[in-house]
C-alpha cells in the first residue's frame, strides 16, 4: 500500500523500527503506511545510511553457534511466530495489519502466514534437501576421517531487500540462517510487519546475534548492498535489469508463471484449473498465472475463463485496493494491445475496493502481454505455438503443463530457463518445502569444500567443539 510523510507524532499507530542485534534504533525520518482505505495503520522510521553501514559492520563480530543450535532455534520460533504476542501484536492483530497493508484476501494472508511457520519448524529437513547429498555436515566422525565434501559458505552477511506484495518471501530467507549467515532483512516499508514479527519471534529464542531488522530508504538500500557479503533483491524489471549481473545478489523479479493447455484435454476442466492459478495467493505472488497459452480457439477459451470468474462465491478470493493502485492498473493495462477483453472491474464496498480478476486475449502471440504482470488476478489467454515453445516460455519461474502430450512435456523439460515445471492438475501456485523455488537458495548461499581431519588430531578436547 501507500506511505506518505509524516511530521507528527501518531502514538495510536503501530510503530516499525530498525532493531539491530537485538538494539533499536528509532530513526526522525517517518512514514504512515496506508491500508486499502488510504486509513493510516502504521507509522515506519526509516534509518539513515550511516546506520545501515554500522549494522553491517556489526554482524561481522557477532558470537557464533553451531548449526545444529541454530537451527533447533529456527525450530523453536515457529510456535512464536505463529501463536506469540509479539512487537505489541496478536497473531490476529498481526495478520489484520498484513491483509489491510496488502489487500491481499484474509484466508491468502492466514496461508501465507502458516506457510511461514511450517517453513521455520522444518527447516533442518529444507536445509537436507537443498545441499548435495555428498556433502557431510558434521566436522569430526567416519566420514571426516575418510575425507569428505562439507558445505562452505560464500560469505557471512546477508542483506535480503523484501517486496512487500505478500508475506509468503519471508518463509525463504530463514534458510540462511540455518546455515550460520547473518541475515540483515531490509523490509518492504508498505507490509514491514511479516519482517518485523520473524525477526523478533528469533531473537526471543536466541538468535539475536543472527538476525536484525533494517529499515530505511533507497540510499540506505544501496548502502547495505554495498556492505554485505550476499545480497537478495526483490523487485520488479528495473530492478533486475540493475542487479541482474552482480555474481554476488541474487534477484528475484517477475514470475511471468504460466499455464499450457493442449488440444486433446477437457476444455472446461482445463478452465477450471487456469483459473485457480489465476486466483491463488490473491493474484499477487510471482506464481500466480498471468499468461495461459491454448491449442486452439483462444477467444472461446478467454471467453469462458471470464464467465468462470463472474461466480459470486469466488468475490472472498480477489485481493482489495486503494483509489490510487486502481488507477495506476488501468494506466498500465492501456499499455497494452490485444485482439480482446472482457474489461476491468471493482466493487466498491464498505471496507475497500475489489479487484476482479481481468481477461483478454490476443489472436497472435503477445510479447508485452506475454510480459505483463500485475498484483491481482490478471491473464491473458494466447495461442500456443509448439514450434516456439522457448520464446513463449522464456524465463517463467512456473509452468503448469495440462496435457498429456508427452511430446509437450518432453520440449518444456529440455527448456533450461524454467524455474518449475508441474505436469497435470497442478497449478503454478503450489509449493513445497523440500521442493526448490526458482532453484534452491542453498545453491546461491554455499559452495562445496574438500575435508579431512586426522582420527588422531581430535583426541584433545579443543576438537570437541567443532
Amino acid at each position: 500500500m501507500d506511505t506518505v510523510s509524516l511530521n507528527e507524532d501518531d502514538g495510536a499507530l503501530h510503530q516499525v523500527h530498525s532493531c539491530g542485534f537485538g538494539k533499536g534504533y528509532e530513526a526522525r525520518k517517518r512514514s504512515k503506511i496506508l491500508d486499502f482505505s488510504s486509513t493510516p495503520i502504521a507509522e515506519i522510521s526509516l534509518a539513515p545510511p550511516i546506520y545501515v553501514h554500522e549494522l553491517s559492520s556489526q554482524a561481522k563480530s557477532r558470537k557464533r553457534l553451531k548449526l545444529a543450535e541454530i537451527q533447533a532455534a529456527i525450530c523453536e520460533a515457529s510456535d512464536v511466530f505463529l501463536n506469540g504476542t509479539v512487537c505489541g501484536l496478536s497473531p490476529s492483530q498481526y495478520m489484520n495489519l498484513v491483509h489491510r497493508a496488502t489487500g491481499l484476501p484474509e484466508s491468502t494472508v492466514q496461508h501465507s502466514i502458516h506457510y511461514i511457520g511450517d517453513a521455520l519448524e522444518h527447516i533442518s529437513d529444507t536445509v537436507q534437501f537443498s545441499l548435495p547429498r555428498g556433502l557431510c555436515t558434521d566436522l569430526i566422525g567416519k566420514d571426516a576421517f575418510e575425507g569428505t565434501g562439507i558445505v562452505s559458505r560464500r560469505g557471512d552477511v546477508l542483506s535480503v531487500v523484501a517486496a512487500g506484495n505478500g508475506p509468503g518471501l519471508h518463509a525463504l530467507w530463514p534458510q540462511a540462517v540455518a546455515l550460520g549467515y547473518r541475515v540483515i532483512i531490509k523490509p518492504s516499508n508498505s507490509e514491514p510487519f511479516t519482517a518485523q514479527r520473524l525477526v523478533e519471534s528469533l531473537s526471543q529464542v536466541g538468535l539475536v546475534d543472527y538476525v536484525s531488522l533494517c529499515c530505511t530508504d533507497h540510499k540506505g538500500v544501496s548502502t547495505l548492498l554495498e556492505t554485505t557479503d550476499l545480497g537478495i533483491v526483490y523487485g520488479g524489471k528495473k530492478t533486475v535489469e540493475q542487479y541482474a549481473h552482480q555474481p554476488n545478489i541474487l534477484v528475484q523479479g517477475p514470475g511471468h508463471s504460466k499455464v499450457v493447455v493442449t488440444s486433446e484435454v477437457n476444455q472446461q476442466s482445463a478452465i477450471k484449473h487456469t483459473a485457480e492459478c489465476v486466483m491463488t495467493l490473491g493474484g499477487a505472488a510471482c506464481v500466480s498465472t498471468s499468461v495461459v497459452y491454448v491449442d486452439g480457439d483462444v477467444e472461446e477459451f478467454a471467453t469462458k475463463l471470464a464467465d468462470y470468474f463472474k461466480r459470486s462465491e469466488y468475490e472472498k478470493h480477489y485481493p482489495k485496493a486503494s483509489d490510487s493502485q486502481i488507477e495506476a492498473f488501468k494506466q498500465t493495462l492501456n499499455l497494452s494491445s490485444s485482439s480482446g477483453s472482457f474489461g476491468f472491474h471493482t466493487t466498491h464496498t464498505d471496507d475497500g475496493i475489489i479487484v476482479k480478476p481481468y481477461v483478454d486475449y490476443s489472436l497472435g502471440d503477445s510479447e508485452s502481454l506475454r510480459h505483463r504482470e500485475l498484483p491481482f488476478p490478471c491473464v491473458s489467454v494466447l495461442p500456443l505455438d509448439r514450434d516456439n515453445l522457448p520464446s513463449q516460455l522464456k524465463g517463467s519461474l512456473a509452468v503448469s503443463l495440462y496435457s498429456t502430450d508427452v511430446s509437450v512435456v518432453e520440449d518444456v523439460l529440455q527448456l533450461s530457463d524454467i524455474g518449475n515445471v508441474y505436469v497435470g492438475p497442478i497449478p503454478t501456485t503450489w509449493m513445497s518445502k523440500h521442493v526448490p523455488h526458482d532453484g534452491y537458495l542453498a545453491e546461491f548461499l554455499t559452495k562445496a569444500r574438500g575435508y579431512r581431519i586426522h582420527k588422531e588430531w581430535c583426541i584433545g578436547e579443543d576438537f570437541k567443539s567443532l
